[in-house]
């Protein structure tokens, strides 16, 4: 039986015109944003990317604002914001309307309606999203905002009907996945141990910069975990932390790395990589040791004060990550706007050194900024003396003038 969430969203006349008027985007961003053809020129990865971070983060906020649980929070926010529920809203946008598709995803979106009992195809959710990226890009936070709070709105309403409605039911579903943080390791073992290391060099710094967003965590919180080490207290905190930290890190490579957000090929893949090094639960339990997050585990728990135990275990960095997501989720609901400032400069020395791992790993198949030769770009981070144990930020502005001088070398 259909859920209140998706008979809403099924209902052709609740699609009014107003939410048809889409954000208008220029004739490039809209060709991008259209073009669902993965691996080719100009194609919507790095767009669907961005709108993933966005659509993600707006809904959660949202469904913060009417929640009386961590329970619905989670529950409800993930019922909107999953892929069937955005492959559902865009096809009601007509979004695969003019969409370049490939012939196999071309035939899933012409073979489904919303009366098939089959979800819909994912490509339909990933047009929403890479939409929604586009609307970033051209207009920026508010505006992307204000348009994706007009949609989600009368879509939160009903998911909390559900919830309400088929409480166990849904919440043994949703609740058994924990936490948005991630757990899946960069496949690259030496990236991370370099990036690890760069850490343990700057332990002193990142302490320091920490204190505002400690100073906002209550004294007497205890995190307390859950059989599978999923945070229980403070969970609804953590959900929305996962995905502002994920937002902050697109904003600084967008803002930092303009010049791979234009690049046609592999740039989704590079943002993603750099993602997941910096804000999975692997680099987080690190930070998480650093901060001697240990101390605020319940007295019972068995990793108590941890700080002066290992942290190699993945079972102790997992905790230590959420605590880390609690306390950016904390200083959130106090204080946005002094948070967000904060967290993008916490977090830009951590983006910036898992950039230059990454481009200069050889397995990793980028040409950044056009140039011919992946170990141009390696050395030129070498002549500028970088290495892990070197806790500096080298500017997008450093590295363009050192090429700009190396150019007769090079040629």
């Amino acid at each position: 039986m259909p859920t209140e969430l998706v008979s809403y969203l099924d209902r052709r006349q609740n699609w009014t015109e107003a939410h048809l008027d889409l954000p208008k985007l220029t004739d490039r961003r809209l060709m991008q944003a259209r073009n669902a053809k993965p691996g080719t020129q100009g194609n919507n990865d790095f767009l669907e990317f961005v709108g993933d971070r966005i659509v993600n983060l707006v809904c959660a906020l949202l469904v913060g604002e009417d929640s009386f649980s961590p329970d619905q929070q989670i529950i409800v926010d993930r019922l909107v914001s999953n892929n069937d529920t955005l492959g559902r809203l865009g096809y009601q946008l007509h979004l695969d309307t003019c969409a370049e598709l490939d012939d196999s995803e071309g035939r899933k979106v012409v073979g489904w309606s919303p009366y098939d009992p089959r979800p819909p195809p994912k490509v339909l959710a990933d047009l929403f999203e890479a939409y929604a990226g586009a609307v970033y890009e051209e207009y920026g936070w508010d505006v992307t905002q204000q348009w994706l709070s007009t949609l989600f709105k009368p879509l939160i309403e009903k998911a909390n009907e559900d919830f309400f409605m088929n409480r166990s039911r849904i919440s043994s579903r949703l609740l058994s996945r924990g936490t948005y943080a991630t757990h899946e390791r960069l496949s690259r073992p030496a990236v991370e141990a370099n990036f690890g290391r760069f850490l343990e060099a700057r332990a002193k710094k990142i302490a320091t910069m920490a204190e505002p967003a400690m100073q906002a965590l209550p004294r007497s919180t205890k995190f307390v975990f859950g059989p599978n080490g999923d945070i229980v207290t403070d969970c609804d905190r953590v959900e929305i932390a996962t995905h502002l930290v994920k937002f902050w890190i697109c904003e600084i490579f967008m803002t930092l790395y303009p010049e791979d957000c234009q690049a046609s090929l592999n740039r989704s893949h590079l943002i993603s990589n750099i993602t997941l090094l910096v804000s999975n639960t692997w680099s987080f339990g690190h930070l998480g040791f650093i901060l001697e997050l240990g101390s605020c585990f319940d007295l019972e728990d068995p990793d108590f004060s941890l700080f002066d135990k290992s942290i190699g275990s993945p079972g102790i960095r997992k905790k230590l990550a959420q605590a880390v997501y609690a306390v950016i989720g904390w200083f959130y609901s106090q204080n946005t706007q002094v948070a967000e400032k904060w967290g993008i400069g916490w977090l830009v020395p951590l983006v910036t050194r898992a950039y230059d791992l990454i481009v200069q790993d050889q397995s990793f198949k980028y040409l950044p900024h056009g140039i011919g030769k992946v170990d141009l770009y390696a050395n030129v981070l070498e002549d500028m003396g970088r290495g892990p144990e070197i806790p500096v930020i080298t500017t997008q502005d450093e590295i363009d003038a050192r090429l700009t001088t190396m150019a007769p070398k090079a040629a």
